[in-house]
């Protein structure tokens, strides 16, 4: 089925519900929902109004990362390497809607909407969601685009998703922030839901930074010049999963990478 633009209307209780699709917060930032088929859900999952005033405006992350999807396209056009095993561990545990946390332009929403998950992903960067809308429509797919800003209270109800991926994003912040995203990670999985997240365990060797906090990192050159990276290990990562059951935690990349696959509760 095609995907395609629904045009919003004031939904029960001040909230988007699913097959909605845009509203402006007064902070300034833009929530959407574009190429959803899910408004069936619209009873027990949706998206918060622009009435709570949960947002800000985008800071430098969003404003770097809209960049390079301007000038570079789609970049990632593949799924990352392990993306085949996430698929099987949601397909075991029962998982039906799927949130990609920083979907960018859009590679795993289009390859969850593949495999016949209901699917949302979220991003800050509007240039990326555009791009992901673009590839569903030339796939014939649906899914559910949302605007925000991860660092932000999450713009859905508790206990909306059974199943979660974030692939090298919510570190871009600082620690607080950082806690702060996994706590919505918390809140927004059903019992039992799963995660799989993976983050940054180095700097670039070929970049310079800033420390401006025991372990955030601000780059000083390069593309993502001043947005803050904390950098985590392993034992420091599954550490912030500590209100989870943490199945899984490993070091991947030759130390690159850091993964945990956690579920609620």
């Amino acid at each position: 089925m095609k995907s395609a633009f629904l045009r919003p209307s004031v939904p029960r209780g001040g909230r988007l519900a699913l097959g909605d699709v845009e509203t402006k917060p007064s902070h300034g930032s833009t929530v959407a929902s574009v190429g959803c088929p899910l408004s069936n859900l619209a009873d027990d999952c949706g998206v918060l109004s622009a009435m709570n005033k949960l947002f800000e405006p985008m800071r430098s992350d969003t404003q770097a990362w809209d960049e390079i999807f301007r000038q570079e396209g789609r970049v990632f056009l593949e799924p990352f390497p392990r993306f085949p095993e996430v698929v099987r561990d949601f397909q075991e545990h029962g998982c039906l809607r799927l949130l990609d946390l920083g979907c960018g332009s859009g590679r795993h929403v289009v390859q969850f909407a593949k495999e016949g998950f209901q699917t949302w992903g979220l991003d800050g960067a509007p240039h990326g969601l555009h791009l992901a809308r673009e590839w569903l429509q030339e796939e014939g797919l649906g899914a559910c685009l949302v605007q925000a800003d991860m660092r932000e209270p999450l713009p859905f109800q508790d206990c909306t998703f059974d199943g979660l991926l974030s692939t090298q994003v919510i570190h871009h912040a600082r620690i607080s922030q950082v806690r702060g995203t996994i706590g919505e990670i918390w809140r927004i999985l059903t019992p039992g839901g799963l995660a799989f997240v993976s983050v940054s365990g180095q700097k670039h060797d070929d970049e310079e930074y800033e420390e401006v906090e025991p372990g955030t990192w601000v780059p000083t050159s390069g593309p993502e010049a001043g947005l803050p990276h904390h950098i985590f290990s392993e034992e420091e990562l599954r550490a912030e999963f500590s209100a989870f059951h943490v199945l899984e935690s490993s070091v991947r990349a030759e130390g690159r990478v850091v993964v945990v696959v956690a579920q609620k509760w």
